[in-house]
C-alpha cells in the first residue's frame, strides 16, 4: 500500500513539475505581439520571457510562403531576445518560431504570427506624383522656348501687319487729299490751255485770210 502511494505521488510530481517549469519559462510578451497588424516599418523584433534564457536561445522568421527571412541577427540579453534586420519587412504575414533554453536546461519551442501592412497606397500616389512634377518642370523650359520661337519668328509678320493696318495721321491724310486734288486739276488745266491755244490759232488764221 505504501509503495503504491509513493509511486502515485512520484508520478504526479513528474507530470506536474515540468509543466510548472514550462509555464514559468514561457513567452511574457513580444513586439510585435501575436496577431498584431504592423503599419510602420519593422526592422527589429523583441521577445521577452518570464525567466532568464540561455545564450543558445534563438528564433527565426518565416514569410507567408514559409521561406526563412535571411540576414536576421539575434542577440540574447538575460530574459530577452532581440532580432534586427538590415531592411524593413515588406507587407505580408509572418511567423516567428522561437526556441529557448531555460534555466533548468529544458528546451521550449513555440511560435506566433503577425502581419505587416504598410499604407503603400499613399506611398504609390506620392511616388506617382513626383515623376509628373519632374516632367512638368522639364517641359516648362521647352514650352517657354517654343513660345519664344513663335514670338521671334512672328515679329516681322506682326510689324508688317501692324503697318498695313495702322490708320494714317491727319497730316498724311491732308497730303493725300492735296495730291489727289492736284492730280484731278492737272489734266483740266492742260485741257483749258490747249483749248485757248487752239482758239488763238483759229482766230489768227481767220485774220490772215481777210
Amino acid at each position: 500500500m505504501k509503495k503504491s502511494m509513493i509511486f502515485c505521488i512520484a508520478l504526479i510530481f513528474t507530470l506536474i513539475f515540468p509543466t510548472t517549469i514550462f509555464a514559468h519559462t514561457g513567452l511574457k510578451d513580444s513586439s510585435p505581439s501575436s496577431k498584431e497588424i504592423v503599419t510602420t516599418e519593422l526592422k527589429e523584433i523583441t521577445l521577452n520571457f518570464k525567466t532568464t534564457i540561455g545564450e543558445l536561445s534563438s528564433f527565426e522568421i518565416l514569410d507567408a510562403s514559409k521561406k526563412k527571412v535571411e540576414s536576421l541577427k539575434i542577440s540574447v540579453h538575460d530574459k530577452s531576445m532581440i532580432g534586427t534586420l538590415p531592411e524593413a519587412l515588406p507587407n505580408g504575414e509572418y511567423t516567428v518560431n522561437w526556441k529557448i533554453l531555460g534555466e533548468d536546461g529544458h528546451v521550449v519551442k513555440k511560435s506566433y504570427s503577425f502581419t505587416v501592412k504598410l499604407p503603400e497606397a499613399a506611398k504609390q500616389e506620392e511616388n506617382a506624383a513626383k515623376p509628373e512634377d519632374t516632367k512638368t518642370q522639364e517641359t516648362k523650359p521647352a514650352d517657354e522656348q517654343s513660345e519664344q520661337v513663335v514670338t521671334d519668328t512672328g515679329e516681322d509678320q506682326s510689324t508688317s501687319s501692324d503697318t498695313s493696318v495702322t490708320e494714317p495721321t491727319k497730316e498724311e491724310s491732308k497730303a493725300v487729299e492735296e495730291t489727289s486734288t492736284s492730280n484731278v486739276w492737272l489734266p483740266v488745266g492742260i485741257g483749258v490751255v490747249v483749248i485757248i491755244l487752239l482758239a488763238i490759232f483759229f482766230l489768227n488764221k481767220r485774220k490772215n485770210r481777210k
